[in-house]
């Protein structure tokens, strides 16, 4: 009888015993470290701190250390495009609108919505770490000339860089080139607006957490040098066309340009 009541027992404590597992489980997420800044973040608000931008397939966060449990933890090894897993039971979520304020601000160029949390115990935050290692290396020239909106725009655009597959599915664009001209007139006697930049210091993850209805199957770099226009120009690219050399059609979609106009750019694209 006594041998009968404890297997009962036992019978009786695996759902909870699953529960509790797959809830640990939901709490560690795989995280591509997007960003990180270290230093007088805010002198009246955070002083001095590390804030630590990374995204997984759902999310995008944004995360405050302090310098002294940041430098002792796992993460001081790891640098953009490197992954951790982290358990977000030793991280508080933060409320603060002025401390979001500030978190978003030094993220902007990542331009995404952030769930932004302290870190209070680095050293047990951290589960895993991993290098994001380089797997393949192409050069991407996409381009596209004299291309009309149907409406009232003439466009030339033209996006040329290194591109390196990374290892979790991850993409990373260094040193682009961003070029586009706009006219009203085809033959772009006038121009409406003009950009182009190319910075050998910057470079661009895709967007993980990137779920789109229109463009499935497909990376999203979004806002290209996103400090030096005026205005949004995201890259669209098929992931099944950039593991070799290739021919293919990308698409330049460019929103609030100079205040008044958008639209998508389809784009003539080479892999080599």
């Amino acid at each position: 009888m006594k041998i009968l009541s404890l297997f009962l027992l036992f019978l009786v404590s695996l759902p909870v015993y699953a529960l509790e597992k797959l809830d640990a489980l939901e709490k560690l997420e795989r995280i591509r470290v997007d960003k990180i800044v270290c230093g007088e973040i805010d002198p009246y608000i955070l002083g001095d701190a590390c804030l630590v931008y990374g995204s997984s397939k759902k999310k995008a966060f944004g995360l405050v250390f302090d310098i002294d449990q940041f430098s002792n933890s796992k993460f001081y090894s790891l640098e953009p495009g490197d992954f951790f897993e982290a358990n977000f039971k030793n991280a508080n979520k933060i409320k603060d609108p002025a401390v979001n304020a500030v978190i978003n601000r030094y993220g902007k160029n990542l331009n995404t919505s952030l769930k932004t949390f302290w870190v209070s115990k680095a050293k047990t935050f951290f589960v895993s770490t991993a290098v994001g290692k380089v797997e393949k290396e192409f050069s991407l020239s996409c381009q596209a000339t004299e291309q009309f909106d149907g409406s009232m725009m003439w466009s030339t655009v033209s996006v040329e860089s290194k591109l390196l597959v990374r290892s979790f599915e991850s993409y990373e664009l260094v040193r682009p080139l961003l070029k586009y001209e706009l006219s009203m007139s085809e033959d772009f006697t006038t121009l409406w607006d003009s950009f182009q930049a190319r910075d050998p210091d910057y470079s661009l993850f895709n967007r993980r957490h990137y779920r789109p209805s229109k463009y499935r199957g497909h990376v999203k770099f979004n806002n290209l040098y996103s400090s030096k226009t005026f205005g949004e120009v995201d890259l669209i690219l098929p992931i099944k066309a950039l593991s070799a050399p290739s021919k293919f059609q990308g698409f330049a979609i460019m929103t609030h340009i100079s205040d008044h106009w958008g639209g998508t750019v389809k784009l003539d694209c080479q892999l080599r």
